[in-house]
């Protein structure tokens, strides 16, 4: 293995473990983090995380409105034929379990 290759490679192990752990700490603030990047911009100036795994539907965390926009997919994907892409990561899946929790987290990073 290169050594390009091989960082590449360890590096992103290092990614899968930080979320491979099971504390429930780590998959709400992975959540987070998944929510802050795929979120859109609402019209009032603040943060608009997806609101399901799959959709288009957005809801900002400073006014509450709701509005559709690009869409995303935040959940695995679906294995249709031989030309499909690979399995996601888990440190690209947002679990639900730990959605509510990850908004309270992003609603106090923007007050601050």
């Amino acid at each position: 293995m290169k050594l390009p290759q091989l960082m590449r490679f360890i590096f992103s192990k290092k990614v899968e473990q930080r979320y491979a752990d099971d504390e429930p700490n780590n998959l709400v603030r992975h959540n987070a983090e998944l929510l802050k990047r795929t979120a859109s911009t609402c019209r009032c100036g603040g943060l608009a995380p997806p609101i399901k795994t799959t959709g288009q539907t957005y809801k900002c965390i400073l006014c509450d409105k709701s509005f559709d926009s690009i869409s995303y997919n935040l959940g695995p994907r679906l294995q249709r034929g031989t030309f499909n892409a690979s399995p996601k990561t888990p440190s690209q899946l947002l679990n639900m379990d730990y959605y509510n929790e990850a908004v309270k987290i992003l609603k106090s990073e923007h007050k601050s």
